[in-house]
């Protein structure tokens, strides 16, 4: 069950993130510095953030594409919890 559990995670996080990618870079047309902040926020993952500030030489478009999407991934994940513990 752990297991599965596991790849279920490691699906959704995967197909959340091509996703993103794939909408962001063909739709918004957003560049790759600022789409790694993106990506990140959308995980509210600070580990993600660090990696790609230390890739990008703490590039400020990273952290704007972080800042830009956090707040609302937060209060998602939040409502989100809320609904399935309510199942």
């Amino acid at each position: 069950a752990a297991v599965a559990a596991g790849a279920v995670g490691a699906v959704t996080t995967t197909v959340v993130g091509a996703g993103l990618y794939l909408v962001m870079k063909t739709a918004f047309r957003t560049g790759g510095t600022r789409l790694s902040g993106i990506l990140a926020g959308v995980q509210t993952q600070p580990a993600v953030l660090a990696f790609a500030n230390d890739r990008t030489g703490a590039d400020p478009r990273v952290a704007l594409g972080y800042a830009m999407v956090y707040p609302m991934s937060m209060v998602a994940k939040t409502l989100t919890a809320q609904v399935l513990g309510g199942l």
